[in-house]
């Protein structure tokens, strides 16, 4: 992770091969990672900690996601109401919010996953997914972002232009919220403390309005915990291929029986060839272009 002189590059790197997975600039931030097969809908499931325990269901309040404005949000927004909201935030995102179970009383205090539903319910996300469902590229802004003059595009991506032309051909191709919608349909969404942090500090750096709208709806519609790996994931050896960073995150997940959404392939390769194998869904990146 390299943070650079935010007083004029605004650079929060991340590189995949360190076992990371983000790269961004004051006026973009790139999420790397493998190419995916977007048909992908089911996770690859590998033999978990321990087999759960049939536990029961935790009573929660507000199973559907509420459009409100906070107060600051009032100011730059007059009279709102659920249609303009929308029109941020993107239909296919609202749907996808309605679509995650809305978990209660969302606390970093550490629980036993007893305490959570269990099997095909949870879904624990990574920084990756996290930038990929609030991007301006995967919320109608291709069109806007193609209409851009490539000079103009370059000098305001620099480096990861190709990248993100390569997303916005994708997303015309393919939405991803296709794909999402989909797979988080009925699921609650876990991230860990790291993660939080980690996705609130791109989206301050490289976020537009919109994108910081939907990081604050989308952040409201998950649990939080405190990161708590897996003592399998942990007893790996930390190398630059098995970064501590991603063991966390995805070792969290595994504590909690719950897939990870991620880009980041490299490290479940790397898990793999330790011989342990982990549930995850694979998505597509995708890049905070300043929506």
């Amino acid at each position: 992770m390299l943070l650079q002189d935010h007083t004029e590059m605004h650079v929060f790197e991340i590189n995949p091969a360190d076992g990371k997975d983000v790269e961004g600039t004051n006026s973009g931030c790139s999420v790397q990672g493998s190419t995916v097969d977007s048909s992908q809908l089911e996770p690859s499931v590998g033999k978990a900690e321990t087999q759960p325990q049939l536990l029961e269901e935790n009573a929660r309040s507000g199973d559907s996601f509420h459009l409100e404005l906070s107060a600051d949000e009032t100011e730059t927004l007059a009279q709102p109401t659920e249609e303009n909201i929308r029109t941020n935030l993107g239909n296919m995102f609202c749907s996808i919010l309605m679509k995650l179970c809305s978990m209660a009383n969302k606390t970093s205090e550490s629980a036993n996953p007893g305490n959570l539903l269990v099997e095909t319910d949870l879904v624990n996300f990574d920084t990756t997914s996290l930038i990929a469902l609030v991007s301006g590229i995967s919320n109608c802004g291709t069109e806007k972002l193609l209409a851009t003059p490539e000079s103009d595009m370059r000098q305001r991506f620099k480096g990861n232009y190709d990248f993100v032309i390569g997303q916005i051909m994708s997303e015309i191709q393919n939405p991803i919220h296709m794909e999402f919608g989909r797979i988080l349909c009925g699921k609650n969404g876990l991230i860990c403390e790291s993660v939080l942090m980690e996705f609130k500090e791109l989206v301050s750096m490289c976020g537009g309005p919109n994108e910081k709208l939907r990081s604050d709806r989308l952040i409201n519609c998950l649990k939080v915990v405190l990161d708590t790996p897996s003592e399998r994931m942990m007893d790996l050896p930390t190398t630059r291929k098995l970064a501590l960073k991603n063991k966390v995150v995805f070792g969290t997940g595994d504590h909690w029986h719950a897939p990870t959404l991620t880009t980041n392939m490299a490290f479940v390769r790397a898990v793999s060839q330790t011989g342990m194998s982990l549930s995850t869904f694979e998505h597509r990146p995708r890049a905070l272009p300043g929506d």
